[in-house]
């Protein structure tokens, strides 16, 4: 899916959208796992949930490929920058979006999850935009083109 019609994939009616943006290779299993957030809070936020993640406004889709996309996604041979993570929830359910439970995987500590059911998809380096059909909280667009995305490229 391309970027004009991402846009179109957002109820912000209802919903709250953030994103996180993540390494190669990484985003395929957060939609079906879930994105383990480790809750390290050196920004003293009372939400761990924006240790991770920058909440997407309406505002912000009238210039997102250029302001967003451009400046956020890029190969990085330290870190790599390549997948951006596209969260959503109900407006009411945003202190309950990271599910405390504690997980160890890899040596590392993670404080909390978020859901595949709150994971939109994600967007590619090629700005492409992958559905996840497990997602919640999208548009009705997002539903009905999501169906159409699933019968032509899987």
């Amino acid at each position: 899916m391309n970027i004009e019609e991402f846009k179109k994939c957002f109820n912000f009616k209802e919903n709250r959208y953030f994103y996180h943006i993540t390494g190669e290779n990484i985003a395929d299993d957060v939609l079906e796992e879930g994105l383990l957030v480790d809750g390290t809070n050196i920004l003293d936020v009372d939400n761990i949930l924006f240790t991770t993640a920058i909440e997407i406004t309406p505002d912000m889709l009238s210039s997102f490929e250029e302001d967003i996309l451009d400046e956020e996604l890029h190969e990085d041979t330290l870190r790599g920058l390549s997948q951006m993570i596209i969260i959503g929830c109900s407006k009411d359910d945003v202190d309950y979006l990271v599910d405390r439970t504690e997980q160890y995987v890899d040596g590392v500590s993670y404080e909390g999850i978020i859901h595949p059911n709150n994971i939109m998809g994600y967007i590619n380096l090629d700005h492409e935009f992958i559905p996840n059909e497990m997602f919640d909280y999208g548009s009705d667009y997002f539903y009905e083109d999501h169906e159409a995305y699933k019968k032509t490229s899987r």
